[in-house]
């Protein structure tokens, strides 16, 4: 290494082992007279023929070799072993001249017997003339094989499975992975529907993939849920829009509303703008979905009939198969015979709505001198009661069913005096014909009596 070449030289490696045994190491000053004397003496030691004459340890040569440069060993002598191989006799190897070549005999006894090995088949060509041979050899490739996979299968690689993190807190998640034998690496946050801010989205490696021992698994945190637009949907179909709704994770109610301008199904207005920032898991929309156009509902309309000369019955009867309300008064009268209607309003002929009021006026028959002092006039009122539950949609719109029944001179309570429908609370005014000093008052609503008195002068 300090002259860039060899000690010793020559054709074959004997020869060079030969050098090596017999003659002095070449001197590096003569090649190089820089190389200092006291450096040249620790290689001298170091390759000295004599194992007596070298260091006798590693130590001591390294001493040796750190102050070879110092100014104070600069005159230093030669470095002369203490023992002279040389003295001894030189031993000749067999076959090799002093000078390391092969002897003529040698030669030729060489050259006979690579003859004869060339004539003489190998061990090997004679055992693969024979079948088991080929047969063992199978065999044996197979059982390495097996050898070699149970190895590697058995072999304990040090390798373990990432944990499932998901959803769990930071803290929990770090506390598994160490478990596990890991560490936790870099740490990203983003956004997620679907993950709790604060929790573990997903983890790489994945979870269930192998890795070393020790080695760091990174970790995506969520940030929770994102903000987002509420989109357009006004004018689209139902089903569609709900569905890309619910797939943002918003919660959908659908009403449904009237519409002279929107196709039956699709959208007419949605409970957020357009464009308003939201978090779609917090928030609920109401689609108003349209029904189509508004169907108008025409009332049922009556031609009245001329009531005059109907008895009162036969006028209660009329209303009641018309649903009319009727509402009946009497009066004397010298031409229109007692218990016949005299008049009626409004006017035979007038188209009515089902539901309408009309009113009579019932004959009490003419008016006699000794009437003067019998007649009583009641007054009273019935009140609304609002329809119950079990009631009919039908009868509800009608209001409540009030029939009132009279007894004097002139009427039964076997026969209904007036038959109606009110909506609000009513008066009447009932005149009453108490020739014989007394009468009956009975008012039922709904088919419950409500009132039921005694009537005198």
């Amino acid at each position: 290494m300090i002259t860039g070449k060899v000690p010793f030289n020559d054709d074959t490696p004997v020869a060079i082992a030969l050098k090596h045994a017999q003659e002095p190491i070449p001197s590096i000053r003569k090649k190089d007279p820089k190389v200092p004397q006291a450096l040249e003496n620790v290689v001298l030691k170091a390759t000295a023929k004599d194992p007596r004459d070298r260091y006798a340890s590693a130590q001591g040569m390294k001493a040796d070799l750190d102050t070879s440069l110092d100014p104070s060993r600069k005159d230093e002598p030669v470095f002369v072993p203490a023992h002279n191989i040389n003295t001894d006799e030189t031993i000749v190897l067999p076959g090799f001249k002093a000078n390391g070549e092969k002897t003529d005999k040698d030669k030729a006894n060489a050259s006979d017997q690579k003859k004869d090995d060339e004539k003489k088949p190998s061990f090997w060509e004679n055992i693969k003339k024979h079948k088991w041979w080929w047969i063992l050899s199978g065999l044996a490739a197979i059982v390495i094989i097996f050898i070699m996979v149970f190895a590697l299968n058995g072999r304990d690689t040090g390798d373990v499975q990432v944990p499932d993190v998901t959803n769990l807190t930071e803290n929990s998640a770090r506390n598994k992975l160490q478990a596990a034998g890991l560490e936790v690496g870099e740490i990203s946050h983003k956004h997620s529907d679907s993950i709790d801010a604060g929790k573990i989205i997903s983890t790489s490696p994945g979870a269930g993939d192998p890795i070393a021992k020790g080695k760091t698994v990174d970790l995506v945190v969520s940030n929770g849920a994102g903000m987002v637009k509420v989109p357009d949907m006004t004018g689209k179909d139902y089903v569609s829009a709900a569905k890309k709704l619910s797939k943002l994770g918003f919660d959908v109610i659908r009403k449904d509303q009237s519409s002279n301008t929107v196709a039956v199904g699709n959208i007419i207005s949605q409970s957020i703008a357009a464009g308003v920032e939201v978090k779609p898991k917090q928030t609920t929309i109401t689609l108003v979905v349209s029904k189509g156009k508004t169907v108008s509902h025409k009332k049922n309309t009556i031609k009245l009939k001329d009531l005059r000369n109907y008895s009162l019955k036969g006028a209660q009867d009329y209303a009641k198969d018309n649903h009319l309300t009727l509402q009946a008064t009497q009066k004397y009268s010298d031409t229109v015979e007692k218990g016949m209607v005299i008049s009626m309003s409004p006017e035979a002929g007038t188209e009515v709505e089902s539901g309408s009021t009309i009113t009579i006026s019932v004959s009490k028959g003419p008016k006699q001198n000794q009437d003067k002092d019998s007649s009583v006039t009641k007054t009273f009122t019935v009140n609304y009661k609002a329809p119950g539950k079990d009631q009919s949609s039908s009868d509800k719109d009608k209001g409540n069913h009030v029939q009132i029944y009279i007894s004097d001179d002139d009427h039964s309570l076997s026969s209904i005096y007036r038959d109606l429908y009110i909506k609000h609370d009513m008066s009447f005014s009932i005149p009453f014909s108490l020739k014989d000093g007394s009468g009956e008052l009975r008012v039922v609503r709904d088919g419950q009596t409500v009132l039921n008195e005694k009537v005198t002068k």
